[in-house]
């Protein structure tokens, strides 16, 4: 065994040693709170984008954003791990993203055709068929990073296997974890991302600039998914003639040839309520054959009675 030590054993075997809290390899409170910040706009784009493409209704929320070595990310993945590479263009360095199981299960169930099953999760290795299914949610996770980022282009390189782990980044190279949890229907699952230090130092200039208050992100993509995928849904559209209240006893006396007042003056505008809601006022009006509803005006404007 060598009887080299490194410089941070040398100094705790020596005594105490003067701390440079300026030292490069750590992130600011600040900067963290920044990337929390810059991520809790992410997650609500991300399941806007999420529930247009698995047509369901998806929702992500933020877990944790914290510093670690890249060793310690490591340790704390599944096993077997479900691991994917991204690119950090034009920064150098590469970002690690894990799938946690149960996720990337009922993204395979739903995306085959299947329902979500409660419980169920991966045991062994996703196969390549698997991967290629999956690479349709992992490239929207990347577009939207890409979008909320907007200097940094994540782009996925590859699936990591077992062996290129320890390869991808040095064992003691810091690291910024974000930890974001998908629910998609009963079905819960975790995307850790991991950042390279280096990447969050290239854009301190940024985050005293630009990201003390990000701007909402919406990506045009999921708001053209979202319009296409309503465009097919139905809705309830009634005439009404509100009138005044009754006593019960009066409601059970009526009677065929009853004329009931209803306190409108002639031409008043009707409601017209779509799904239970007073959107507009208008007249019944007559369409070839049938009866139509004619809008006059927004809701909001008052009727003299």
């Amino acid at each position: 065994m060598s009887s080299e030590l490194s410089p941070e054993h040398q100094a705790v075997e020596n005594g105490p040693a003067v701390f440079d809290f300026r030292r490069p390899d750590r992130i600011s409170a600040p900067e963290l709170r920044a990337v929390e910040l810059l991520h809790e706009q992410f997650v609500q784009n991300l399941a806007a984008g999420l529930s247009a493409y698995l047509r369901c209704n998806a929702k992500a929320a933020l877990l944790a954003v914290e510093q670690l070595s890249y060793k310690d990310f490591l340790q704390r993945l599944a096993s077997p791990p479900c691991v994917v590479a991204l690119a950090v263009k034009p920064h150098e360095g590469t970002a690690v993203l894990e799938l946690a199981p149960p996720l990337a299960t009922v993204w395979l169930q739903m995306l085959l055709g299947g329902s979500p099953q409660t419980g169920a999760a991966l045991e062994r290795k996703i196969t390549k068929i698997e991967q290629s299914v999956l690479d349709g949610p992992l490239r929207l996770f990347a577009s939207q990073l890409r979008q909320s980022w907007q200097d940094v282009d994540f782009r996925i390189e590859k699936w990591l296997q077992q062996e290129d782990l320890p390869l991808t980044l040095g064992p003691h190279e810091p690291v910024v974890v974000i930890s974001t949890e998908i629910r998609v229907q009963e079905s819960v699952g975790t995307l850790r991302l991991a950042l390279p230090a280096l990447l969050i130092r290239n854009l301190r200039g940024k985050f005293d600039r630009e990201w003390r208050a990000p701007q909402v992100v919406s990506g045009e993509t999921s708001q053209a998914r979202m319009l296409e995928l309503v465009h097919s849904a139905t809705v309830e559209v009634d005439a009404l003639l509100e009138g005044p209240t009754v006593l019960v006893k009066d409601l059970m006396e009526l009677a065929e040839g009853t004329v009931l007042q209803f306190h409108h003056q002639p031409g008043c505008a009707l409601h017209c309520v779509i799904n239970g809601k007073l959107k507009f006022k208008g007249q019944i009006v007559r369409a070839g054959n049938k009866r139509a509803f004619s809008i006059d005006e927004p809701a909001g404007n008052s009727c003299s009675r």
